[in-house]
């Protein structure tokens, strides 16, 4: 798969650097990473459709989205993108009809990567316990219920040391 960074200036040569120690920390192969896999075990990012774009920055009205969108069919399992450490469940609407799971990892520089992983049910066994990249953390949830129209997907959001960066770096290098 073609390389896709859409990280900018300065920051993003801050973010490029800082993603890259969590990669060699992570051993990840140079063909490509599948940090979440469709039931395909395709990787495909959700393109526009008539409620939006699932690209990081897209228009959200009056603010930008801070993460990426993967299409992802109900009921597929979602594995966890690298060694890491389930923090705890989210509820993005505060109704307990969606949720998401919020992971956490430290690099070789003991910088904080957190990864929060919306419209799935997470498997709340694991919350509190360690996993390795690969393990499943749960199943996507329907998104299409609450937007009829849109792409069924999985919102991911990736912050370091708790700014917001561009996980399609991460995710499809």
């Amino acid at each position: 798969m073609q390389n896709k960074t859409f990280i900018y200036g300065a920051s993003g040569i801050i973010a490029y650097l800082l993603l890259s120690s969590f990669k060699s920390k992570s051993n990840l192969s140079s063909s490509g990473f599948n940090a979440i896999t469709l039931v395909d075990d395709v990787m495909q990012l959700r393109g526009c459709d008539p409620l939006g774009c699932g690209n990081f920055g897209a228009s959200r009205g009056s603010r930008t989205h801070n993460g990426i969108d993967i299409a992802c069919l109900s009921g597929s399992n979602v594995y966890a993108p690298l060694d890491c450490k389930v923090i705890r469940t989210v509820d993005p609407y505060g109704d307990r009809k969606y949720s998401g799971i919020e992971l956490a990892s430290l690099n070789d520089n003991n910088d904080k990567l957190t990864i929060i992983i919306m419209y799935m049910n997470p498997d709340i066994f694991k919350i509190g316990q360690n996993v390795k990249r690969g393990d499943v953390i749960g199943s996507c949830q329907d998104i299409t219920v609450k937007y009829p129209g849109i792409t069924p997907h999985l919102h991911i959001e990736m912050l370091i040391n708790n700014s917001y960066v561009d996980p399609t770096e991460l995710l499809f290098s």
